[in-house]
């Protein structure tokens, strides 16, 4: 196994990540924590933005659309469709 190394560290959640997403390019990863927090990291412009928080639930599921505007998410008791969300 060859060496690897960290290219950059995010740290934005406050709680565990359960659910990771990436779209088809590698370039946008969306993550889901336990505590509800839902975040797009654009990893061309080294940047991330919350796109939700849904209290009380715990992200199940995370899927992004192949023109990366809809970012579906499910918990235990919810299904949500977010739209343009470049």
């Amino acid at each position: 196994m060859r060496n690897q190394r960290v290219m950059h560290n995010y740290e934005f959640h406050t709680d565990s990540i359960v659910a990771m997403k990436t779209n088809e390019t590698l370039t946008k990863v969306l993550t889901g924590s336990s505590n509800g927090e839902i975040y797009m990291t654009d990893l061309n412009k080294s940047k991330y933005c919350r796109i939700d928080k849904i209290e009380g639930e715990s992200i199940l599921s995370l899927a992004i659309s192949s023109d990366n505007t809809q970012l579906f998410c499910s918990t235990k008791n919810d299904f949500r469709e977010y739209v343009r969300i470049k």
